[in-house]
């Protein structure tokens, strides 16, 4: 049966297995690497915070920041804006989110 199968069919099948271990090579350096430094964490946190800012009304003053947790290779900071309180989480391997808010409005 493997023997039937043409050479468009074996070269879409190489790249189909490049490309998954090419993606599981990317997750692993990306995961089990250093975890991200204060600064690193910071910047990610104040972009994914003005990503969020246009979708809720977080006030138009600067965000301040509350509280910082590091915790097993990620970050949780806390920032209160004008209207509200949000927490961002940061790490390498899953990224940045939003944890939490109290008091903001979608937009």
């Amino acid at each position: 049966m493997l023997q039937s199968l043409g050479k468009a069919t074996w070269a879409i099948l190489i790249v189909i297995a490049l490309v998954v271990a090419g993606v599981i090579v990317e997750r692993s350096l990306r995961c089990h690497g250093s975890p991200l430094t204060r600064e690193e964490a910071l910047q990610r946190a104040a972009a994914r915070l003005a990503r969020y800012a246009k979708a809720f009304d977080i006030g138009d003053a600067p965000a301040v920041l509350l509280k910082e947790e590091q915790e097993s290779g990620g970050w949780i900071f806390t920032y209160r804006t004008a209207k509200c309180d949000v927490m961002v989480t940061v790490d390498r391997c899953h990224g940045d989110d939003i944890g939490g808010s109290s008091g903001c409005k979608s937009r």
